[in-house]
């Protein structure tokens, strides 16, 4: 009896712990090209057609305020298509039913409002409990720069490289066309695919600020060490307020005195982290949470962790025009 009262006890921890996790993250061992899709016509499509290609995946819909991006996704399959960028689009009526229509409605408003050409898919759900396996992958990876999670919004962006491993993730509101797109897809372009195998893990990067300030909110945790109960618990806390907030273009910083400091998935240099420390005149091994603004202005500075008034700073700083359209 008390060996079943044990195990009990030790599942319900299992749930609470569970449920306390807003993301559970992994690294991507196989393609995301290995899977059937259904085309917008109706036709069976294996991914691995697509292997070789740089693929951009996006969630899209009709009738949102980032519909008129499919302007841009158009001029970059036209501009890059022939270089090896293959473009696949997923209608989605998840967000406030923006994608209503049926495939052959979804068809003939792509094709006559932005001359649509490249490649389109039946609609899917791409969060919640019937996700489909794609986007269930895609949102499992901690892919910078806006990291793991469920889909937010319409017009999430996710590019894989030739190999069909995903090296970014772009929230709603950054524009197809926008500079650092396509720098990334220009990069994976210049490469070839050599093997199903994910690349090496990059070394320590150099971090300029002024060149994550388009993220327009930017929490920035000085922290001594990352593996403490209080601050893990911060992040498991941070990613559920950022899943709640869908894509407000939230970007968090650490750097951390002990240990390596991250933005993402992705290492920063020590250097670059003794530049923000200095820049924001944070002793090393202090505790303090910075709020920038994308105007590199600092909004909100604590000393201890402090989730409520921090979002409640974010949600007072002024949104960008796109995105209170969005919410209309």
């Amino acid at each position: 009896m008390n060996r079943l009262i044990a195990l009990l006890l030790i599942g319900v921890v299992i749930m609470i712990w569970g449920c306390g996790k807003a993301v559970e993250v992994k690294k991507q061992e196989e393609t995301a090209l290995r899977f059937k899709m259904e085309s917008l016509d109706g036709q069976e499509v294996d991914l691995a057609k697509y292997e070789g290609k740089v693929v951009m995946i996006v969630n899209v819909a009709s009738k949102c305020g980032y519909t008129s991006q499919y302007e841009q996704l158009q001029a970059l399959h036209e501009e890059y298509s022939e270089q090896g960028l293959a473009i696949l689009g997923f209608p989605c009526n998840q967000f406030l039913g923006q994608e209503p229509g049926s495939s052959a409605e979804i068809r003939q408003f792509c094709r006559l409002n932005y001359g649509v050409t490249f490649d389109m898919f039946a609609k899917v759900d791409v969060k919640g409990q019937n996700a489909c396996e794609l986007f269930r992958l895609l949102t499992s990876l901690d892919t910078k720069p806006k990291g793991g999670g469920k889909i937010g919004w319409n017009f999430e962006k996710f590019i894989l490289d030739r190999n069909g491993f995903v090296v970014a993730r772009f929230g709603s509101s950054t524009k197809p066309d926008a500079a650092e797109v396509v720098s990334i897809i220009e990069t994976e372009l210049a490469k070839h695919a050599d093997s199903a195998e994910p690349g090496p893990i990059p070394g320590p990067q150099e971090l300029t600020l002024a060149d994550y300030l388009w993220k327009n909110r930017i929490l920035i945790a000085f922290v001594k060490s990352q593996s403490n109960a209080d601050y893990e618990s911060f992040q498991r806390e941070w990613n559920s307020r950022c899943e709640e907030a869908s894509d407000r273009d939230l970007l968090l910083i650490e750097i951390t005195a002990d240990g390596e400091s991250r933005l993402g998935n992705e290492i920063i240099a020590p250097e670059s982290a003794d530049k923000l420390r200095s820049a924001f005149e944070v002793e090393p091994g202090s505790t303090t949470f910075v709020l920038i603004g994308k105007d590199g202005t600092e909004n909100l500075r604590e000393t201890e962790i402090d989730l409520d008034e921090i979002f409640e700073v974010i949600d007072a700083m002024p949104m960008r025009k796109r995105e209170m359209n969005d919410k209309e």
